[in-house]
């Protein structure tokens, strides 16, 4: 007679952390930080914190560091363990693993094996700042970062121009004044966005406006991550000021003025540069 031993695996569990705030950590994570002897962490350092102030022991626990420079080439040691039944855990510095943060191909790597991989939800960045926009959240975009090269930049701008969704990012404070100033450039002056800093914690900040009114606001810089929320383009008011050019450079259209005196004729009246004149002229001209 043949008998068949059962192998049990271990489950890999993406373990949701605050964003800022303490008081936001689950009881579900806490019994899964105490449970998981191996945890895989961004940083160790700010794992260890955590369990600190979880006042959860490290005694027989192993802290692994997996970044974003070595996620890849640890997924073997990850799959390792899991098949010798070991549950391993999974925390970023703060938030929720895999969400522009180390972790996707940790998973990716786990169901690639037939293994079992379980979520401890936790707080994000990303709702939390879409809850506190007000506008319409029926369908957002998460972008991650926002672009840093020109080219980039433009490609972006273009899908914002068109989107009929919230977009959001998140940026670091030192870029935050450069993606503004690109934004208010870009955007049309009436379109609304949502900068959300130090989420959770005790300065958290909420500030709406204008594209224009939102980077003076923060022109002088500021401290701590941001999270940026972005009205879809289908909800911007128009500015009177550009139906009026629009209905003035129709009219000129319809009587077959040439493009060059139809330019200069609203540039007259209206003090506006000629470059956006000729790009509002492009469009109604199709």
């Amino acid at each position: 007679m043949t008998t068949t031993t059962l192998s049990i695996h271990g489950t890999f569990f993406i373990i949701g952390t605050p964003i800022g705030n303490m008081g936001d950590i689950t009881q579900r994570a806490i019994e899964t930080l105490e449970k998981c002897k191996l945890l895989m962490c961004e940083d160790t350092r700010e794992t260890k914190k955590l369990l600190n102030l979880l006042e959860i022991s490290l005694g027989d626990k192993k802290l692994i560091s997996v970044r974003e420079q070595n996620e890849q080439s640890s997924c073997e040691e990850l799959i390792k363990l899991l098949l010798a039944g070991n549950d391993v855990g999974y925390c970023s510095d703060a938030g929720m693993p895999a969400i522009s943060d180390p972790g996707s191909r940790l998973v990716d790597a786990v169901l690639d094996a037939d293994l079992r991989v379980n979520v401890v939800p936790g707080p994000s960045a990303v709702t939390s700042a879409v809850a506190l926009s007000g506008f319409n959240s029926t369908a957002f975009i998460f972008k991650g970062f926002f672009p840093r090269k020109v080219n980039e930049q433009l490609l972006e701008i273009d899908m914002l121009n068109s989107s009929k969704e919230i977009v959001v990012y998140f940026e670091s404070p030192n870029r935050l004044v450069g993606t503004l100033t690109v934004l208010s450039e870009k955007l049309s002056h009436t379109q609304r966005v949502v900068v959300a800093r130090e989420l959770t914690k005790k300065f958290e900040e909420i500030y709406r406006g204008t594209t224009n009114d939102v980077l003076h606001h923060f022109e002088n810089g500021v401290k701590g991550e941001c999270v940026i929320v972005i009205e879809p383009s289908n909800s911007v008011v128009k500015d009177p000021a550009i139906t009026n050019i629009e209905e003035a450079l129709k009219l000129l259209i319809s009587n077959r003025v040439s493009s060059k005196n139809s330019i200069e004729i609203v540039q007259l009246l209206n003090g506006i540069s000629k470059n956006d004149i000729k790009e509002i002229y492009n469009t109604l001209k199709g």
